[in-house]
């Protein structure tokens, strides 16, 4: 498998400009720093150019200065730009992110706000009709009906584009949302639930996504406190055990091991049979 490289320069920009498109801004010097750094990073015209123009135009920059930095250009290898390049990035990125800390709970909180809005507006909408129903059948519904089916897709489009945006506040905060179960611990209540109905639930794919089947079985919420995140893990696969059924007989079920007991101690009914 070829190695994967990231830059966490520009996961750390990307993370905040997901926000910022969402209404949700870094503060003013962050954006500062921002700026300079990319207006240094693509400055297009090279310092023997420089030199040149101010030799031509009788500019009164500083003509030795000019003419050091067009020979040190001159001599620089791709290696050496790239070193330079990857030290002062590094620089501002602890800067930026030492900046963006100060903001980042609060942005955090307004993420989760814009999340909890859409969610209960998917709740709201679930309440009155099914958001799975076929259109066919709705033919004859009442028009509350029909624009709770409207407006349930449209909710459930925008908590798919706002889990990202949210997985992004809460690592911008110092919280690991990489993985998908931390990101249902991060938009789903699991509180009381079966893990594998949780699961079941949160990969499942219909007219609104997983958004219906959560719904149908629990909260859609923006974890409150992102202390308390913990991610999610995936329930265990099923099993095959075999039951003792009398002597020297033996009958092999699946058991689930999220279940309790975990164990089977009698032909437990329901137990689906292999043998």
């Amino acid at each position: 498998m070829a190695a994967v490289f990231t830059n966490p320069y520009r996961e750390h920009v990307d993370a905040v400009e997901r926000l910022a498109a969402v209404g949700v801004h870094p503060p003013q010097p962050w954006q500062e720093l921002r700026t300079r750094w990319a207006d240094t990073d693509i400055a297009t015209e090279s310092a023997v150019d420089r030199y040149a123009d101010a030799i031509v135009t009788g500019a009164t920059e500083d003509l030795t200065t000019l003419h050091t930095l067009a020979l040190a250009e001159a001599a620089a290898t791709p290696q050496s730009r790239a070193a330079v390049t990857g030290a002062v990035q590094q620089r501002v990125l602890r800067k930026l992110r030492t900046i963006y800390a100060a903001n980042a709970d609060s942005n955090y909180r307004k993420v989760a706000a814009l999340f909890d809005k859409a969610a209960a507006t998917f709740g709201k909408c679930a309440a009155v009709v099914d958001p799975e129903t076929d259109a066919a059948d709705l033919v004859q519904a009442d028009d509350r009906t029909r624009k709770a089916w409207v407006d349930a897709l449209l909710a459930a489009r925008e908590l798919d584009a706002l889990l990202p945006v949210l997985a992004s506040a809460a690592a911008l905060a110092g919280a690991r949302t990489g993985s998908a179960e931390a990101q249902l611990a991060l938009s789903v209540d699991t509180r009381g639930l079966h893990r594998r109905a949780v699961w079941t639930a949160f990969d499942s794919s219909g007219r609104c996504g997983r958004w219906s089947a959560i719904a149908a079985i629990t909260q859609i919420r923006a974890l409150p406190d992102l202390a308390k995140l913990e991610p999610y893990r995936r329930a265990a696969p099923m099993q095959e055990k075999h039951l003792k059924v009398g002597r020297g007989m033996y009958r092999k079920v699946v058991v689930d091991p999220e279940d309790e007991p975990a164990e089977p101690a009698a032909d437990r009914r329901g137990a689906t049979v292999l043998g």
